[in-house]
């Protein structure tokens, strides 16, 4: 089930990524979405546990969307 924080999140990173090529780093999500970097790995765990991401821990920038990975 969806959650409206992390439905933000999810949109926020690629926002992201579409200006900037790049995953956001875990502080820039935070500051995008205003909200703390605990609530933004909440988030991010609840989106790769949904299949919607997936993301390595202690490396930046690791962030994938996996719907615009099926897509290519």
């Amino acid at each position: 089930m969806s959650h409206p924080i992390s439905d933000a999140v999810y949109d926020f990173i690629r926002s992201y990524q579409k200006r900037h090529r790049i995953p956001p780093t875990f502080r820039e999500i935070a500051d995008g979405c205003h909200v703390g970097t605990t609530t933004v790995h909440y988030h991010l765990k609840r989106l790769q546990a949904s299949r919607r991401i997936r993301y390595t821990k202690r490396r930046a920038r690791s962030i994938i969307l996996l719907d615009e990975v099926q897509d290519e």
